[in-house]
């Protein structure tokens, strides 16, 4: 319960204030994280309705940004490998100039964190028309949808920009990734 409630909206206005001050650091951080906060305070004091209709609008936002990534780092590998079938490696998934147990298992328990929230969906069961099966499906679409698009966006990643420890910023990769354009090296 504490994780949903009080961890996950952390995390949540964490990550966006780092992004966000990365694209303008001349704001300072904590002014983006109160602002966040404060946002989203401001939503969910609005109540479930607005919640809702605020949740379907970053819905769409987020399914435009990864379909451009999508689209965007296709493209980038095709360019640069000349051909789809730089699209298909197994480096991504084990590379063993680079594996590291420890920074697996390290990683296990952020990728939890992807999982947690899910349950959200059975906040109102009652509500659901034929909630014994319903509510299971959701459940488990859920689980499956965030699993397959997770796997698909790192792994495109990956293959955008291979050498992890070239990051600037390793709380903020995922916008390295997506500033690589076609003339970047590797």
């Amino acid at each position: 319960m504490a994780l949903d409630y009080l961890i996950l909206p952390i995390v949540a206005v964490i990550q966006a204030a780092l992004a966000a001050h990365r694209l303008e650091p001349a704001v300072p951080y904590s002014f983006w994280a109160v602002g966040f906060v404060g946002l989203l305070t401001a939503i969910n004091l609005r109540g479930i309705r607005a919640t809702a209709r605020t949740n379907i609008v970053l819905l769409v936002w987020m399914l435009v940004v990864v379909g451009a990534f999508v689209f965007f780092a296709i493209a980038y590998r095709t360019h640069q490998q000349a051909g789809v079938s730089a699209l298909f490696s197994l480096v991504p998934f084990y590379d063993s100039a680079t594996f590291d147990p420890r920074a697996v298992a390290t990683a296990t328990g952020f990728a939890a964190l992807t999982y947690i929230g899910f349950d959200g969906v059975t906040t109102l069961a009652e509500d659901v028309e034929n909630p014994r099966r319903n509510v299971l499906l959701a459940i488990i679409s859920v689980c499956a949808f965030t699993t397959l698009f997770s796997c698909l966006l790192v792994y495109l990643a990956q293959l955008v920009w291979p050498d992890y420890r070239g990051f600037p910023n390793i709380e903020t990769a995922f916008m390295d990734v997506t500033r690589r354009g076609p003339d970047a090296t590797r």
